[in-house]
């Protein structure tokens, strides 16, 4: 979808057109400016370590603190009994 070819590549649902648009809007004001966005959208919050702001691209973007919080402390919790050597 970033390519602008989603009307031309996979499933054929209408609401995957507007996703598709702002994708491809973020990049291409990312490249102009450096810094991502799409008319209508929120603005693309930089991420730090304190906030983890990210953006969640749809047909309607927007930002989340931490989306994957879960995942991470999962994925901490476990590298960390490992690295302790527990099983």
């Amino acid at each position: 979808m970033k390519f602008n070819n989603a009307p031309m590549m996979g499933p054929q649902a209408t609401v995957r057109l507007p996703t598709a648009r702002n994708m491809i809007r973020m990049w291409a004001t990312f490249a102009r400016t450096e810094r991502a966005g799409a008319e209508g959208q929120p603005d693309w919050e930089p991420c730090t370590l304190a906030n983890r702001k990210t953006i969640i691209s749809d047909a309607q973007c927007r930002m989340q603190t931490d989306p994957e919080r879960f995942e991470r402390d999962l994925y901490n919790a476990e590298r960390g009994a490992t690295s302790m050597g527990a099983a």
